[in-house]
């Protein structure tokens, strides 16, 4: 029997087509580690000689922890409190990169902006 492979698609003589349609992954927790789910697809994106302090892993190479889901000395992952906070750099250069925010704009569910951290409005 012949085989075809059409754009991600098997198609077999008999004009029987399977195509991968479903998602690998939906989130990281779905890959066996070190996999992390890139665009519904389990991909081993570590790197093999590690990373130092304050950088992380992504697609082979490491970055400094200034994004909103790595962030600052120990990668925290801002978006997980649920408060609205990003990754911000501090105004005084010695407190570096940290979860927090600028405004309350970037706060969620009506709390403010505080010394650069989401809380209750006063």
């Amino acid at each position: 029997m012949k085989a075809i492979l059409i754009l991600g698609c098997l198609c077999l003589a008999a004009s029987v087509c399977a195509c991968h349609t479903k998602p690998e992954c939906d989130a990281d927790e779905d890959c066996p580690s070190p996999e992390t789910c890139v665009e519904g697809d389990c991909i081993d994106d570590s790197c093999p000689e590690g990373c130092p302090g304050g950088t992380f892993c992504r697609s082979g190479y490491c970055y400094d922890c200034n994004w909103d889901d790595h962030c600052g000395v120990n990668c925290t992952d801002c978006t997980s409190n649920g408060i609205g906070e990003n990754c911000i750099y501090y105004y005084y250069p010695s407190e570096g990169w940290g979860c927090g925010c600028y405004g309350d704009w970037d706060c969620l569910g009506g709390l403010c902006c505080n010394a650069n951290h989401c809380s209750t409005c006063p």
